[in-house]
C-alpha cells in the first residue's frame, strides 16, 4: 500500500491574509512611507481572507495531506520574519508555527502543490509540483481550492482500498506518434512517465498505454486518465482580441497560420470566429505531480476491467 503523503504549500500574502488592502490603506494614511510593509506591525495586522483559515485547517486535518505555510519574507524588513510567525500562531495556532517556512526561493521546496497568488517572482514558476494559482479564473477563492482538493482527497482515499496491481497483469507498453518506446515496462507508472518524458513525440496528439495480461489478452488504458483538454482562451474577450489581431495581420504565414486555422477559419464571419476560438480546446499530457492520483485511478479501473473480462 502506498501511503506517501501529498505535500501542499500555502502562501501567506493575498492567499491567507489580505496584503493588498492593507498596503493601499497604509499608503493613504501614511503617504510619507514609501514601503508600508516595512512599518512595524504591518504583517501582524493583516486580516485573514474569507475562507482561508477554515480551508487551511481542513486541508491539514486530512490524513492524506501534509500541509505547510510557505511565504516569501520582505528581506529588507527584519521584523517581517517575526511578524509572520506571530500571525500564524494567532490565527492558526502554535502547531502551524512548526509548519511555517519563510523563503524567497519557493522552488527549493519540493512537494506536490503550491497555492500561491503569484505565478512567478519567488520561484513559483520553477516549483516542481503543480501551482494552484490563487485568484485566477480557475481558483478565484478558497471554495474553488477546497473543491479541487476534495476530489484529490476522495480519489486518494479510494486508492487506499486497492493499491496492489491485479495478479493477471504481465507488463505495460507506451506508444507515441513515432513509437519510440518498443520495450515493455513492469508498471503503469513507468509507462506513464515515458509518455510524460522529453523523449515522447507529440504524445498529446497520439499516445497509447496498453496493459498486457498473462493469458495473452490486452487492455488499452483510456487516454482520458493522462491527457486533458484545456481551453485555448481563458475568456471570450481574450478570444475576440486574438481574432481581431489576426484579422489585422494579413501576413501571418508558416506554422502560426496553420495553428491559427486549426483554431478557427479566418474566412468565417468575425462573430463566428470569436465563438469558435472561445470554444476551442487543445490536448496536454497531465503533469508528473498528478501521477499519484492518476496511478490510483488507473489501478482501480484496471482491476475492475480485468475482473469484467469473460473467462
Amino acid at each position: 500500500m502506498n501511503t506517501k503523503p501529498i505535500i501542499i504549500y500555502i502562501d501567506m500574502d493575498d492567499c491567507l491574509c489580505d496584503f493588498k488592502s492593507a498596503y493601499v490603506e497604509h499608503k493613504i494614511k501614511h503617504p510619507e512611507i514609501a514601503y508600508p510593509q516595512s512599518a512595524p506591525e504591518f504583517f501582524t495586522g493583516l486580516v485573514p481572507l474569507p475562507g482561508a483559515l477554515e480551508q487551511t485547517r481542513w486541508l491539514a486535518d486530512q490524513d492524506r495531506f501534509d500541509v505547510y505555510i510557505l511565504s516569501a519574507p520582505s528581506i529588507h524588513n527584519p521584523l517581517c520574519y517575526t511578524e509572520k510567525r506571530l500571525w500564524i500562531e494567532e490565527h492558526l495556532g502554535f502547531a502551524f508555527v512548526n509548519r511555517l517556512i519563510l523563503s524567497p526561493h519557493k522552488n527549493l521546496n519540493h512537494g506536490d502543490y503550491l497555492i500561491d497568488d503569484n505565478a512567478s517572482g519567488k520561484g513559483q514558476d520553477l516549483f516542481t509540483g503543480k501551482l494552484i494559482h490563487f485568484g485566477s479564473s480557475e481558483f478565484p477563492n478558497w471554495m474553488a481550492v477546497r473543491s479541487y482538493f476534495d476530489k484529490i482527497n476522495a480519489s486518494s482515499n479510494t486508492s487506499f482500498h486497492r493499491q496492489v496491481s491485479h495478479p493477471d497483469i504481465l507488463a505495460f507498453r507506451s506508444m507515441d506518434m513515432r513509437d519510440r518506446f518498443p520495450e515493455p515496462v513492469a508498471t503503469f507508472r513507468e509507462a506513464l512517465e515515458l509518455i510524460q518524458s522529453e523523449r515522447a513525440y507529440l504524445p498529446e496528439y497520439s499516445s497509447n498505454i496498453t496493459c498486457y495480461l498473462r493469458d495473452g489478452r490486452s487492455i488499452t488504458v483510456p487516454e482520458s486518465f493522462y491527457i486533458e483538454e484545456k481551453q485555448q482562451f481563458s475568456s471570450r474577450e481574450a478570444a475576440e482580441t486574438w481574432v481581431r489581431e489576426r484579422a489585422k495581420n494579413k501576413n501571418t504565414k508558416g506554422i502560426a497560420a496553420v495553428l491559427g486555422i486549426g483554431i478557427t477559419n479566418p474566412k468565417l464571419p468575425i462573430e463566428q470566429q470569436i465563438e469558435e476560438a472561445f470554444q476551442h480546446t487543445y490536448s496536454v499530457v497531465k503533469e508528473v505531480s498528478e501521477n499519484e492520483q492518476i496511478c490510483a485511478q488507473v489501478d482501480e479501473w484496471l482491476y475492475q476491467a480485468i475482473e469484467s473480462l469473460p473467462d
